[in-house]
């Protein structure tokens, strides 16, 4: 589910010419990250980040996500599929 969301705003994003960097993409296990996609366009830059529930998120996600916008200089951008209500 994640990964086919994670393709549509990929292949959104090239189109309105951003450059993207899918985190996984290099490595053929599964690996976790802080965040799916890295986004530049410019001197713009966002952390994609994408939930299959939102309501999943906690203190100490947010704290990382955090943590590392700020080491990288970018927006973070935070995705949910769907919350408890949908």
């Amino acid at each position: 589910m994640i990964e086919a969301v994670l393709e549509k705003i990929d292949n959104m994003l090239k189109r309105a010419n951003f450059e993207t960097f899918i985190l996984d993409s290099f490595s053929n296990k599964k690996t976790k990250f802080c965040f799916d996609l890295l986004v530049k366009k410019n001197d713009l830059v966002f952390s994609v980040k994408i939930f299959s529930n939102i309501d999943n998120l906690n203190a100490d996600i947010i704290n990382d996500i955090k943590s590392l916008s700020l080491l990288l200089k970018s927006k973070p951008l935070l995705i949910g599929i769907k919350n408890r209500y949908h």
